[in-house]
């Protein structure tokens, strides 16, 4: 909405010779719109106020001033108390910027706030901002009266009016003709638009209008935004359903899956009747995406009430849900009546797991993944996460620690597999000065850096099996001995470990002490692989396009690449996924990326294994003779390791690796005696 007004607003300038500039630094007038529904909003103009007056001081002559919501509520603040800005105007107001500029020109308090009951800019065409000519915004109505409770809208917009549907249809005509092909219909509350034919005395529904929009041109896209819930009616379901270049989406905000917070929030419906407005919809359009927003931490919310809206979320099945914690705003009804008693801390809390972490993804297996490790989070457990390359060990290993009561102290990860053999030892546990050469000075392992944190054991699978002896009597009595050393150091640490190895398949073949797999697996915890997980495949994409198009035009995912990318059994799991994208990236052309552009890693596999089949052929030979080596060695030796590396004139960690790949082929290997 804020978008679409700078729009009406550059519309207007415009008739006054003024043109717009993306840069900042020979601007005249510089226009700061902006919404007033959460804090975080407000921080951010603030800040960017704080580089606009800088560039003031070397430039006297610029103007600054304040549009929209935040103009409105914070009017005298800005202009006479902080003095920040030269102009504030509200969203009703927009057709005076031309005089209140002149007035600031020549030094005088340039303000108009005043709220319209008839006003909707109807009869300005926008100037359109920094677009591709193909997608657009046209505002159909303006203001809210629904009065939820947390909600500022209605005092900084004003009440509901709607623009003539004449004026909304002739805009998207213009459009048409001009080479859009996609328009969004803007207001507060587009659903509950609602225009009297003077001349007819019929009210025209938002139904109606959406139906006259999508009639403008079959290849005209058509959508909307944002709705209330009680204002989605059957009749929009229907117009929906029955015009194809209508998009089957729709924003339907639950705000809280609890009944008890629905109604201190003043939405006017619960949780059943919500759940049962989205089964209406997915009965009529079956195929309809539905998007939502929640607040966190609203006043009073219990966690168990919170629980609620996360249970919503998979019961509508959200393609997508816009999450915020609670922000008391003033005016307000719950800023009136209510305490907003919830810590912020519990609130971000309650949001952030996700978004914290840049956690994509809406399966069942993930959220169950996410609740589990909140919930041993808040105990001191040892956790054995367990999980092929790719899956997020490591980020779920943070989550368990960031939510825990070690949170404040240290957390280090140390991938257990990466260390060289000679040094792994004082890496952990550390060393005194002198204890080899080289060690010029006393140093701490990880164990004693993590003191009072968590310390993760990366790849734990990887460990030479000697040194796993030394990490068991540690974990037992929660002291280390550094090398070189002669005292006993006191631990205070939370360990985690992870492994993309099955752990009790190595303890089996005996590559694993069978007690330290005891001693860590406290908790176990297994993350599924992206295959399993296909409600996960497309959100991920998405996000992975929006993070890595570097195009000015946004990019989308046609059916067939859905397909491929659904069908794909994705061995490297979410790595592989973004190697993915980012080739599709580089190979699409046009606007939409297709299942041509999509080159999987099997793909060069496949090829790669054509080329060597050859080489492959030519070594077979050699390969079979240095296995029978290998087992002659060790029967010689009773399955004495040492022995057969010894015989074999080979290093131990050689002769480990060569023993893993024959385990891999099936062969058997003779066990130590």
């Amino acid at each position: 909405m804020n978008f679409s007004d700078s729009e009406i607003v550059a519309s207007i300038l415009a008739e006054c010779d003024y043109s717009t500039t993306r840069n900042m630094e020979i601007a005249d007038l510089i226009l700061i719109n902006t919404c007033s529904i959460r804090e975080k909003a407000e921080d951010t103009v603030r800040k960017r106020l704080r580089i606009f007056n800088k560039l003031k001081e070397k430039r006297p002559g610029i103007l600054i001033g304040v549009l929209g919501c935040m103009a409105e509520r914070l009017k005298s603040k800005f202009l006479e108390q902080e003095k920040i800005v030269d102009i504030v105007l509200g969203p009703d107001a927009y057709r005076d910027l031309p005089k209140l500029v002149a007035e600031a020109t020549e030094g005088n308090r340039a303000i108009n706030v005043q709220l319209s009951r008839e006003e909707t800019y109807a009869d300005i065409s926008p100037l359109r901002l920094g677009g591709d000519g193909v997608t657009a915004f046209i505002s159909i109505m303006r203001g809210c009266d629904n009065m939820c409770s947390f909600c500022v809208v209605p005092f900084t917009r004003g009440r509901e009016r709607s623009r003539d549907c004449f004026s909304i249809v002739a805009e998207a005509q213009d459009l048409y003709n001009k080479g859009y092909r996609e328009v969004t219909l803007l207001g507060q509350n587009v659903d509950s638009y609602k225009w009297q034919n003077p001349e007819t005395g019929h009210t025209v529904s938002f139904a109606e209008l959406l139906v006259m929009v999508a009639q403008v041109h079959p290849d005209l896209r058509v959508r909307f935004s944002t709705s209330h819930p009680k204002d989605i009616t059957d009749e929009v379901l229907y117009a929906i359903r029955d015009y194809d270049n209508i998009c089957k989406y729709i924003h339907l905000p639950v705000q809280s899956g609890n009944s008890r917070v629905l109604e201190l929030m003043n939405r006017t419906y619960d949780r059943e009747w919500y759940i049962n407005k989205v089964n209406r919809i997915y009965e009529i359009v079956p195929d309809c995406a539905i998007s939502s927003d929640m607040i966190a931490g609203f006043c009073t919310e219990t966690y168990d009430e919170h629980l609620d809206t996360l249970s919503i979320m998979k019961i509508a099945n959200y393609s997508m849900s816009y999450m915020f914690y609670y922000s008391e705003r003033p005016n307000t009804k719950a800023a009136r009546k209510y305490e907003d008693d919830v810590p912020l801390e519990d609130k971000k809390k309650r949001l952030s797991v996700k978004q914290r972490y840049g956690i994509i993804g809406k399966s069942e297996k993930l959220d169950m993944a996410l609740n589990t490790a909140l919930r041993v989070a808040s105990t001191d457990l040892s956790v054995l996460i367990q999980g092929e390359s790719g899956v997020g060990k490591e980020s779920m290993s943070k989550i368990i620690h960031d939510y825990s009561p070690r949170k404040h102290n240290t957390f280090i990860a140390i991938n257990t597999g990466a260390l060289p053999p000679g040094t792994i030892n004082s890496e952990l546990f550390g060393h005194e000065k002198g204890a080899f050469t080289g060690a010029l000075q006393s140093n701490p392992g990880k164990f004693e850096q993590a003191h009072g944190g968590t310390l993760l054991l990366d790849e734990i699978s990887e460990m030479d099996i000697g040194l796993q002896a030394k990490l068991l009597r540690v974990l037992q009595e929660r002291e280390v001995e550094r090398l070189g050393g002669r005292k006993t150091i006191p631990l205070d640490v939370r360990v985690l470990a992870t492994t993309n190895r099955n752990l009790q398949d190595e303890v089996r073949e005996g590559r694993f002490r069978e007690d330290l797999f005891y001693r860590l697996n406290v908790f176990p915890m297994r993350l599924q692989p992206l295959r399993n997980r296909t409600d996960d495949i497309i959100p991920l994409a998405e996000q992975l396009i929006a993070k890595y198009n570097t195009e000015t035009h946004p990019l989308r995912l046609s059916s067939d690449a859905v397909n491929s990318l659904k069908e794909y059994q994705w061995p490297g799991n979410i790595r592989e996924l973004g190697n993915v994208i980012q080739r599709a990236l580089i190979l699409c052309n046009g606007s939409e990326i297709h299942a041509e552009d999509l080159h999987f890693e099997t793909d060069y596999l496949d090829q790669v294994s054509l080329e060597e089949d050859s080489r492959k052929n030519l070594t077979t030979n050699l390969k079979s003779h240095e296995y029978d080596l290998i087992l002659k060695a060790l029967n010689e030796g009773n399955g004495s390791r040492k022995y057969a590396a010894e015989k074999l004139g080979i290093s131990p960690r050689t002769l480990r690796y060569k023993l893993a790949r024959m385990r891999d082929m099936g062969m058997q290997i003779p066990v130590s005696g």
